[in-house]
């Protein structure tokens, strides 16, 4: 409930910056509880988010800032949403921040949008060239969810974590919206905070007795390299049921 009327002040602030539904709008946040309501309150906005991952640093050679550059010319130079504290960075670029956002009056009625509609787009890594936009429909996300949850016995019951980037499909869609969809228990942990020591992957989920987790291959054998430390340790996993190998 406190997520709702946190989005629904943002789609407000959103409209009175004149985004229409429809309209497009880069997140460029390092704290997930900075993107998890303005994420939702471009949805409540109709507006489509462009999740990307923000700079590291204000240098201006930051391969982050280079890439929001060419994401920002490519995609019409849409408004960037961010902290105040970060505004600064996008001296060139019109910048918005959460906090003038969250200012507003609570949305009183969601913008409509069809199915059919785009609700994110998502950028590919940008291996093999500039990323490129994949633009995913309401109605695609809420299938994903659901199927996902019938073949895997998702539930209200779980309680999943998360320590993945929220630009990152896995994060924001395979587990952030599937559990959303299933009102399910969420730990949504800094990325930073587990590279610096994977072991808190298995801290998290004793502290929190998560069901459900995942990660990128290379995470798994982070873990593996820490053997000696595990040997030494002990946690309680016998909570987890599903863990995805990304």
């Amino acid at each position: 409930a406190e997520l709702l009327v946190a989005a629904k002040k943002i789609a407000t602030g959103l409209k009175q910056e004149g985004l229409e539904p429809g309209a497009r709008i880069i997140l460029q946040f390092d704290r997930n509880d900075d993107y998890v309501p303005f994420f939702w309150g471009c949805i409540v906005a109709g507006v489509v988010p462009i999740p990307l991952a923000a700079p590291k640093s204000d240098k201006s050679d930051a391969p982050e800032l280079l890439k929001l550059i060419n994401v920002w010319e490519n995609f019409g130079q849409p408004l960037i949403g961010c902290r105040h504290d970060h505004l600064s960075r996008y001296i060139n670029m019109p910048a918005v921040s959460i906090e003038k956002l969250s200012e507003s009056e609570p949305l009183a009625e969601t913008n409509g949008v069809s199915s059919d509609d785009v609700a994110i787009t998502l950028l590919t890594s940008g291996s093999t060239g500039l990323p490129k936009g994949v633009m995913q429909t309401h109605q695609a996300l809420i299938s994903r969810s659901a199927g996902t949850t019938i073949v895997n016995n998702h539930n209200e019951n779980d309680t999943s974590v998360n320590w993945m980037p929220l630009d990152h499909v896995g994060g924001v869609v395979m587990f952030h919206l599937r559990d959303v969809y299933n009102g399910a228990n969420q730990v949504l942990a800094p990325t930073d905070y587990v590279l610096s020591n994977p072991l808190r992957w298995l801290d998290l989920i004793d502290k929190y007795r998560a069901t459900t987790t995942w990660a990128p291959n290379f995470a798994f054998a982070l873990v593996n390299d820490r053997a000696d430390e595990i040997n030494s340790g002990s946690w309680d996993l016998s909570c987890m049921r599903f863990i995805l190998n990304g």
